[in-house]
């Protein structure tokens, strides 16, 4: 996402980077640059080349992703949760190994 701060503060379902929920503390963690994620980052992503209006707009698509944070949607619920939170965390854990809060 891009503006994370806008999103958890309209609809507050990120949870907190130590998997709790978010609660009344408003100092908690609950994103992280897509930069500071070492698997993430060493990601090659190549170049794009996008026509828009007759001219042509080339750029690095790791500049692009620079910009934007990883966050995780919390689950309050077992009947509104997801299907396998056991492979999500497991995602979760390889996307932020060594991530800088």
């Amino acid at each position: 996402m891009d503006d994370p701060e806008t999103f958890q503060a309209n609809y507050e379902i990120l949870q907190n980077l130590d998997g709790t929920l978010p609660g009344d503390e408003k100092e908690k963690a609950f994103c992280l640059p897509w930069d500071g994620c070492p698997a993430l980052a060493a990601l090659e992503l190549g170049t794009y080349s996008e026509p828009v209006l007759g001219q042509e707009f080339t750029g690095d698509c790791r500049e692009l992703f620079s910009g934007l944070y990883l966050a995780r949607r919390g689950f309050w619920s077992e009947e509104k949760t997801c299907k396998n939170p056991e492979g999500c965390e497991r995602l979760w854990g390889i996307l932020t190994e060594g991530a800088v809060v």
